[in-house]
């Protein structure tokens, strides 16, 4: 299983902070059975949320849509939507910290209903 994992953001730096890194965490653990690019959907922000993704993301496969103005959370997920790979997609709020085992359960439960 592959994902695209999407993540509005408007003004989200200090939520992408805590956000990416335990994003990260989660999928370091399944790297070597499944792929994952990370697509932000970024509304026009003006607190450098960007550089925030690229230095956190800088080892990962992402994408970055630069929106010139504050679209809405529904525009942004499908702008992401439109431009992502993978079958399988997460849609991800910017202030939402997972735990280290969560796309290992999510995994699981994808599994469980096939």
């Amino acid at each position: 299983m592959n994902f695209s994992i999407i993540i509005p953001n408007f003004n989200g730096q200090k939520f992408l902070a805590d956000c990416l890194p335990s994003l990260i965490t989660s999928i370091k653990l399944l790297l070597k059975n499944h792929k994952f690019e990370i697509i932000l959907v970024d509304n026009n922000s003006t607190d450098n949320s960007t550089q925030i993704f690229k230095e956190k993301l800088a080892n990962f496969d992402y994408k970055i849509i630069q929106n010139n103005k504050n679209f809405g959370f529904s525009p942004a997920i499908n702008q992401g939507i439109k431009i992502s790979k993978y079958d399988w997609l997460v849609l991800l709020n910017n202030d939402l910290i997972v735990s280290p085992d969560w796309f290992t359960k999510i995994i699981a439960q994808i599994k469980l209903n096939k």
